[in-house]
């Protein structure tokens, strides 16, 4: 009963293990979004600016 006692403690401390790995990897993915994003976002804005240029020529 203690070594499966133990198989389980190690077994949840492995899926813990994984969990928070996954859970880096999701925020890692978020991050990258987000700088794509304010990529995007900056680029949009030039392509406005150069838009309201044109019209004003």
């Amino acid at each position: 009963m203690n070594a499966l006692a133990r198989f389980v403690n190690a077994l949840a401390r492995f899926v813990n293990a994984l969990v928070r790995f996954v859970n880096a990897i999701a925020c890692i993915v978020n991050a990258l979004a987000r700088f794509v994003n304010a990529i995007a976002c900056i680029v949009n804005a030039l392509a406005c600016f150069v838009n309201a240029l044109l019209e004003v020529v």
